[in-house]
């Protein structure tokens, strides 16, 4: 038996997207039908996650959300009143049979690399697309970052931002609403609204209102540290300032440091934060090239600042 989303249908007969006027479209992957035994079903969108709503609340409504998570129809007003929506990437596996044990599995983890396990996959995203070209809403958010071009979501954002650019839609990849990878400071649905705040087209934030506090870090062993040869910038070269989306301002110092404003208000930015989640994104629609988050040696070895800058830094001087 295949698996559905457990909300296709729900606005619009076999359809996943809202039948009412939106502003803002925040794009997911997937929800399936088959209930988590001994565990929580979202009634809507994102009922689930821990952070979502708290975190959009915030932004529309400068407060937590206030409806229980288990009123579906308190969400939707929600909704209606602040022109936003939901969809999702997938509309349905095919292949799939609840009566499997390591099919059920792999739907519940939502994962890549067990959604990829499935032959039958229904994408929504000429569903979106068109959506996109008939409604024009203002804005569009992936709630989760996939700049892995290897990811089986990949190549579908990519399709849609590429449609909301040539429509002149504002698009932007948001950190995953888990919470997942948002450090060790308190408290993270905080952390998770900083990250979000970067992102064009949502409300603007306070976030003085909302304090992060980052813990203090564990003391490391010294370690020896293998030399090794590193080709530094020119100073002349690091000195140029590049303007990234009319709106971010990257120079790399002579000592290879990093340095991102927000030319608007001319504010110093988290350079990490804004490379991944805004303009490697950018680039990846604009110009169709890749730049990995991870060193090729492991995907779980993530790219620091100095190096994902100056990689950003090098392409963009190239190519701007």
């Amino acid at each position: 038996m295949p698996c559905p989303h457990r909300y296709l249908g729900l606005h619009l007969p076999a359809s996943l997207l809202p039948d009412w006027e939106i502003d803002h479209l925040f794009i997911g992957t997937f929800n399936p039908l088959w209930d988590r035994p001994n565990a929580l079903n979202a009634v809507y969108f994102y009922g689930r996650s821990a952070y979502f709503w708290d975190a959009v609340s915030i932004f529309f409504e400068d407060t937590t959300y206030a409806f229980d998570r288990n009123d579906r129809q308190a969400m939707v007003d929600f909704c209606k009143r602040h022109r936003m929506g939901f969809t999702d990437l997938i509309l349905s596996v095919e292949d799939a049979d609840q009566q499997n044990q390591d099919h059920r599995k792999k739907i519940y983890s939502v994962k890549d690399v067990d959604l990829e396990s499935f032959d039958q996959i229904v994408w929504n995203t000429d569903n979106i697309k068109d959506f996109l070209a008939q409604k024009r809403p203002a804005n569009i958010y992936f709630t989760l970052l996939s700049t892995d071009g290897r990811s089986l979501f990949s190549p579908q954002i990519l399709k849609i931002e590429q449609e909301a650019l040539q429509l002149g839609i504002n698009n932007s990849r948001l950190h995953s609403p888990t919470g997942a990878r948002l450090g060790n400071g308190v408290p993270r649905l905080h952390q998770l609204v900083e990250r979000w705040n970067i992102a064009t087209g949502l409300p603007n934030v306070d976030l003085a209102r909302y304090l992060y506090v980052q813990n203090e870090p564990k003391e490391k062993k010294p370690r020896k540290k293998k030399l090794a040869k590193r080709t530094r910038f020119s100073q002349n070269a690091s000195e140029i300032e590049i303007l990234i989306m009319g709106r971010y301002g990257l120079t790399v110092s002579p000592d290879e440091r990093i340095n991102l404003f927000d030319m608007n208000s001319n504010t110093p930015l988290k350079a990490l934060t804004v490379i991944r989640d805004i303009i490697i994104p950018y680039i990846s629609v604009t110009f169709n090239h890749q730049i990995e988050l991870h060193h090729p040696t492991g995907a779980k070895n993530p790219k620091n600042t100095r190096t994902l800058g100056k990689e950003v830094y090098t392409f963009l001087l190239e190519h701007q």
